[in-house]
């Protein structure tokens, strides 16, 4: 289909004049990933054409009618396909249909990103804690939320472990010092709530520990394996060397890695954990001393490992941007229940949750991670139609 056509659908729909069959060319066109920058751009025309004033009341006027003749199209169709679960069809107001088709169209999310706001500064997060180095040798070390040049945080005999900006941290060896046994043993990596860290290994490796996180490493490997440990989530993405092994430990698994990029979610207040593929080849293992099978994934597949039965689910995952949206400064959802969205904000933010008052709904789309945390829960409450307050670092949704 040609962008002129999409631009001629994409109008008709703002103004709720599309037909069923429009709307089926236009879910059809923009359920394919590759289409979001012309979404995108769509949008980012239609707020540059009228006054904020005039635009904003046409676009929450007409968005309404619209949703309206998109769900009554949808539904029809839902009861057409009887393969749906019929659990999707309850999810965020005005597209619990669209969710049951994966369709990308889901103006609120992503509108919202283009809207003005005359108080943007007042809407912007930005993290004041520090995350912080430590084991059981060494004094903590904070990291500097300000980096002038180059931070010497750690020497040991002839490794340094540098931070080179507010996220980045790197370990560096010079040959022509004698190596400390010391720099061996396992530093612990806190990642501070609202942050993500890279560290870059000796060996080239380069981790993303995602916010909330445990990441412990040495500044050396032993000689025959390179062994690191995850509490929390990280991206990895790993130095090729076949005669030295790689393995990413936790409580619960172990994966072994030969050269390659995923990604493993790991809390320990997360029901399942989550090992996703991008490229290369892993194995996972469960720790488990009454089996030693392994399962190894291909590029685009998931391990799901649930932490109360030991049972293991093997999976392919829709888009990576599903998976690594968190390491570009995003929330990314498809379909995905608000306990695991807020769990997600909890540690973003560092706020409590009451779990007792939140609703079975499923959400779609975008939450930026620079929002302020009121900023991100009202897009939240707004899209599904709920009343969610923040008291006292509790979040809790109102009957």
């Amino acid at each position: 289909m040609r962008k002129e056509d999409i631009k001629i659908l994409f109008d008709k729909y703002l103004q709720n004049k599309c037909s069923e069959e429009d709307l089926r060319l236009l879910l059809s066109y923009f359920k394919d990933e590759n289409n979001r920058e012309v979404f995108d751009k769509l949008l980012e025309d239609f707020y540059e054409v009228e006054e904020e004033s005039v635009r904003n009341d046409l676009f929450f006027s007409e968005r309404e009618k619209s949703f309206d003749t998109v769900d009554l199209y949808l539904e029809k169709l839902i009861h057409q396909e009887k393969r749906h679960p019929k659990y999707f069809i309850r999810t965020i107001k005005a597209w619990h249909y669209a969710a049951t088709l994966a369709a990308v169209l889901l103006l609120f999310f992503f509108y919202r990103s283009y809207l003005p706001n005359d108080d943007e500064n007042l809407d912007v997060f930005s993290s004041n804690y520090t995350s912080v180095l430590s084991n059981a040798i060494y004094p903590e070390v904070h990291l500097s939320n300000v980096v002038f040049g180059q931070r010497e945080l750690l020497r040991v005999g002839s490794v340094r472990l540098l931070q080179l900006s507010k996220n980045y941290l790197k370990v560096v060896e010079s040959i022509s010092e004698a190596r400390d046994s010391l720099a061996y043993n396992s530093l612990k990596l806190t990642v501070a709530p609202g942050q993500c860290v890279m560290v870059e290994l000796a060996d080239g490796t380069r981790v993303t520990v995602n916010s909330a996180s445990d990441f412990y490493f040495p500044l050396l490997y032993q000689e025959k394996q390179r062994t690191v440990e995850l509490d929390g989530e990280a991206y990895f993405d790993v130095a090729s060397n076949k005669d030295v092994p790689f393995f990413v430990k936790s409580l619960d698994q172990v994966v072994q890695v030969y050269g390659t990029r995923f990604n493993v979610k790991n809390y320990k207040d997360d029901e399942v954990i989550k090992t996703s593929l991008i490229e290369g080849k892993v194995s996972v293992r469960k720790r488990d001393r009454k089996t030693n099978e392994e399962y190894i994934l291909s590029p685009g597949e998931q391990i799901r490992l649930e932490r109360a039965s030991k049972e293991i689910e093997l999976e392919r995952f829709k888009t990576e941007k599903e998976i690594l949206s968190w390491t570009k400064g995003e929330f990314a959802y498809d379909n995905v229940a608000l306990k695991v969205i807020l769990k997600d904000l909890a540690r973003w933010y560092n706020v409590e949750v009451d779990w007792k008052t939140i609703p079975d709904l499923r959400f779609q789309g975008i939450i930026p991670q620079k929002y302020a945390l009121e900023k991100a829960l009202n897009l939240l409450g707004e899209t599904g139609g709920i009343q969610i307050e923040m008291k006292e670092n509790l979040i809790t949704v109102k009957p």
